[in-house]
Order: C-alpha cells, then sequence, then structure tokens
C-alpha cells in the first residue's frame, strides 16, 4: 500500500506515503511497509449488505464499467441473496475503457435507462478508467458531453475513482503497465474536470485507509493467484456497500468496513 514512518505491528493502512509517491528527503529517514492483512478483512454477509433506496430515492441504480464492475457484479450474484441487488444493473465489459463506452457502452447505458420503471432518480455510477489512465482528458470531454442527455432523462451522474493497484503484482502477472501515480493522477483530472456534472464518489481515498485485497479473478470466487488489479470478493463487497451507502446518505461510512 505504501510506506509509514513509524514501524506498525500487525495488519496496517493508511499509509503516510503511497506507492509511486516522490518524496524529497533532507535527512537519513527510516520507512516501513504498509501492508494489510487481508486474513482481517470483514466479509460482508446478506444480511449486513447496504440496499439502495429502490422506490424511495430512486427507480434503479446502473454501475458502469469494466473488469473491476464485472467483478462486483459476479461476486453480488454468487455471495449475496438476488434482494441485495434489486433495483440495480450492471454495464460492463472486461478490458475496456472509453472507446468501448463511446462506441458500444453509451447506447447500452441508454437502453437500459430507457427500460427503466418509476418517476424517481436513476443514478448512474460510472467507473472506468484503470485500463486508459492516460486518457483522462478525453473522458472529461466526453462524459461532459453525455450529462445533459442523461440528466434530462432523470440521471443523477457519479463518477467514482479508479481504485489502488499494486504495480508490482501487476507486472509479475503480465498485465498491462500501470502505475499507481498514474491512478493518481487519472482521478485528480476527473475530479475536478467532472465537478460541474457528477458527483465524486472518492473510493480511493477509503480503500487506502481501510485496506484491501487484490485477486486474479473477477467472477465471484477467489484464484488462488493475485494480478494487483482485480480485488477479492470480500473488497468488491466492501466497495458495492461503500457506493450504496454514498447514494443513501451522501457519505461513505467506512466505520465497520
Amino acid at each position: 500500500m505504501g510506506w509509514s514512518k513509524t514501524r506498525r505491528t500487525g495488519s496496517s493502512t493508511d499509509p503516510d506515503y503511497e506507492a509511486g509517491e516522490l518524496l524529497r528527503i533532507n535527512k537519513n529517514t527510516n520507512l516501513y511497509a504498509t501492508v494489510f492483512n487481508r486474513a482481517l478483512e470483514k466479509d460482508i454477509s446478506s444480511d449486513e449488505m447496504a440496499h439502495p433506496a429502490i422506490g424511495m430515492m430512486y427507480s434503479k441504480v446502473i454501475f458502469v464499467g469494466d473488469s473491476r464492475t464485472a467483478g462486483i457484479q459476479a461476486t453480488l450474484k454468487k455471495q449475496m441473496s438476488s434482494s441485495v441487488t434489486n433495483g440495480v444493473s450492471f454495464v460492463a465489459n472486461p478490458g475496456k475503457g472509453l472507446s468501448w463506452f463511446r462506441d458500444t457502452g453509451y447506447a447500452q447505458l441508454i437502453e437500459e435507462i430507457d427500460k427503466t420503471e418509476g418517476s424517481k432518480p436513476i443514478a448512474v455510477i460510472f467507473n472506468l478508467g484503470v485500463n486508459d489512465l492516460g486518457n483522462a482528458g478525453n473522458y472529461v470531454s466526453y462524459m461532459t458531453s453525455i450529462a445533459s442527455t442523461l440528466k434530462s432523462k432523470n440521471c443523477k451522474l457519479f463518477y467514482m475513482s479508479v481504485n489502488p493497484i499494486n504495480s508490482t503484482m501487476i507486472t509479475k502477472a503480465g498485465r498491462g503497465a500501470r502505475t499507481e501515480a498514474q491512478v493518481r493522477e487519472f482521478n485528480s483530472k476527473i475530479r475536478s474536470g467532472l465537478s460541474l456534472d457528477y458527483k465524486y464518489i472518492d473510493m480511493y481515498s477509503v480503500l487506502m485507509k481501510k485496506g484491501y485485497g487484490t485477486n486474479a479473478s473477477y467472477n465471484g470466487t477467489d484464484a488462488d493467484s493475485d494480478d494487483g488489479l482485480h480485488y477479492t470478493t470480500k473488497t468488491f463487497k466492501r466497495i458495492y456497500y461503500y457506493c450504496i451507502t454514498y447514494l443513501n446518505t451522501g457519505s461513505i461510512n467506512a466505520s465497520y468496513y
């Protein structure tokens, strides 16, 4: 996760310095690796999972993204009761980014919106970018261009941060190179560039503060390997919990999970 200025025992999170962060040192300094013990990570049950306020605040919730979004969908389908995702839809394509969304995904999103029943707003949460981190400027331009159309269809728009990676494990797994610094730069540009039309869900900061686990699978069952890019099913469930809590309350309650 990064480095801390003091030695910590057991599981640790919330590093003083994140991986890939440039430091200016003017004296001898000891830094200690910040390591999250994923064995201690909360495994949220169906009874504990947050439910969207369908019929009260929203007519539907739609998640739009890549394999990380597909991982949330698969995990909930395999490990949660069906009531957890009542009124929730997913538009996701593994390995894709802005080009896919512009050429194909947007039409799928519109189709999902147009078949929604009810007069309450539709919450749309976007979580694209980890596969094309250098494309932040084009994301801002395109997402801004479609905002008025989506709002005219009674949508409330949210953009979730690209969430943490482990670049060392990504390289070992032979996946496309990405760095922690690129993720932070992308998030900064998205947060500022879309602030007029989209509410920013800063999941990145929550996961850095509370911890997360990575895993090579996104099919709803943890693999025996780690690719530094996808998450454990426990983390996928926590991300969903935090998102739904944010939709319902306007803030992320990370007190417990």
